[in-house]
């Protein structure tokens, strides 16, 4: 259950420097818009979590523990180094404005995925049901990887833990805002990838 907490925990900070990063922007939530975002995680991680518990009982305990292992390896590993991936991304974003990837709709999934903020579409500094929907989408991702490596019996917990932990710190970067940066001066996703190497390692000890 500890790792459990900590995995939460982990998947959470990238909804609360989401937050903050909306927070710093003025760009404000309202509670159904921050209810969503939470649900997005929330609820992908409890689906992740039931297929975990689906493929332990068919993969060999070895072997499932592997691909636990290098699955959290690579999520962490990109949060580590997600500042630098998403700096690479936007320079070949400008680099190549005529490309492909500029389709429309698949343009703006990349957009937020570069830079969360754009989520305001309409640019009204107010994030209404859809913008929340969309950052909810982007933030469950993870989660949604992350749950395959740990079957949990109980997951109506687990979707309780995570959304109470997840709209809490959606609300909590949202009030901090530009503080966080002032305070800590450094781009926080490292943590989250620490964290979640971390439980790879648990994986196969």
């Amino acid at each position: 259950m500890f790792k459990l907490l900590l995995l939460i925990v982990a998947l959470s900070m990238d909804t609360f420097l989401i937050s903050s990063s909306f927070g710093s922007n003025n760009i404000k939530v309202k509670i159904p818009g921050a209810i969503i975002i939470a649900l997005g995680s929330a609820v992908s991680l409890s689906v992740s979590i039931l297929l975990s518990n689906i493929l332990s009982n068919i993969i060999p305990v070895h072997l499932f523990n592997m691909l636990s292992f290098f699955v959290l390896i690579i999520i962490g590993s990109y949060n580590i180094f997600s500042t630098a991936i998403k700096n690479y991304l936007k320079k070949m974003q400008v680099l190549n404005k005529n490309i492909s990837l500029n389709i429309e709709g698949y343009h703006l999934l990349i957009d937020v995925f570069i830079d969360e903020t754009k989520a305001d579409i309409d640019k009204s500094k107010d994030l209404d049901m859809k913008e929340a929907l969309l950052i909810g989408g982007l933030g469950s991702m993870d989660s949604l990887c992350a749950g395959l490596s740990f079957p949990f019996t109980n997951v109506s917990i687990i979707f309780v833990l995570a959304f109470i932990i997840c709209i809490s710190l959606v609300f909590l970067g949202f009030r901090l805002g530009g503080k966080l940066n002032d305070i800590v001066k450094t781009n926080l996703s490292w943590f989250s990838g620490v964290l979640l190497i971390i439980l790879a390692f648990t994986k196969i000890m």
